[in-house]
């Protein structure tokens, strides 16, 4: 059976603008502030409400509610779950709506963690997918819906240092994102190709089973996460100096 992957290709918009302030849309943290760790929650927690829907254009940055995704394949799973599942044009939607816990940052390593709580986490997106749960056949193409409640998202970001026009920015060299979920609800449509009946037995075993299919694709969860997350992370750090986010 093959394992789990993930294929993606986020969609990015670059525009160029004048001029820039961190302190006008971020919240500044120095790095000799004694609350340095809840100074961090509160800015990162900031940050992802700033990009919102609108992103930072004048540096290049892409909305991240939604956040757009052109292509997602997740492979067969190990067990349960012997189905490929490839997506298009996906929106992740609610990632405006999180809240930050337990931010640290060792400057010294190099490794920024943080773990982000959102009530709803939704993915719209066109679907195919083919194979198998639980040893009944399942396949069809359409519109689809997955809605996870009450995730948690623990990230992991590990830095370099990189001097650019006698400044220094933080390059970004590995992010891992890994979720968990109290609950997952999955809407294809179409499947069977329209055959109703099938279609909604079939979705009726999924729903009921949400646990053990959604451990058998996580590992494709977290690489996606983690990938998207990565893209928009390198673009952000790559156009503020350290100085600027974390002053002395």
């Amino acid at each position: 059976m093959k394992s789990t992957f993930i294929y993606f290709s986020l969609i990015v918009y670059f525009q160029k603008g004048n001029c820039f302030s961190f302190s006008d849309s971020f919240k500044v943290c120095h790095r000799s502030d004694p609350k340095l760790d809840a100074c961090l929650s509160d800015a990162i927690e900031t940050g992802f409400k700033t990009l919102g829907s609108t992103g930072l254009p004048a540096i290049g940055v892409p909305s991240i509610d939604p956040l757009k995704i052109s292509e997602i394949v997740i492979g067969a799973g190990t067990s349960a779950v012997n189905l490929v599942q490839k997506y298009y044009n996906a929106s992740i939607i609610g990632l405006s709506n999180l809240k930050v816990d337990n931010a640290l940052f060792d400057f010294e390593k190099g490794v920024l963690s943080f773990v982000t709580k959102l009530p709803t986490l939704k993915q719209e997106a066109k679907y195919n997918v083919e194979g198998k749960i639980m040893v009944l056949p399942v396949y069809g193409t359409g519109d689809s819906i997955i809605t996870f409640t009450n995730a948690a998202l623990k990230h992991d970001i590990h830095f370099d240092k990189e001097n650019k026009n006698n400044k220094q920015y933080l390059k970004v060299k590995l992010y891992t994102a890994r979720i968990t979920v109290e609950g997952a609800h999955f809407d294809f449509q179409n499947l069977f190709n329209g055959d109703k009946r099938l279609g909604d037995n079939i979705l009726k075993v999924i729903n009921e089973n949400w646990s053990v299919i959604f451990d058998d694709v996580k590992d494709g969860v977290n690489n996606s996460f983690s990938k998207v997350f990565e893209a928009v992370a390198k673009i952000f750090f790559s156009k503020i100096p350290i100085e600027n986010m974390f002053p002395n």
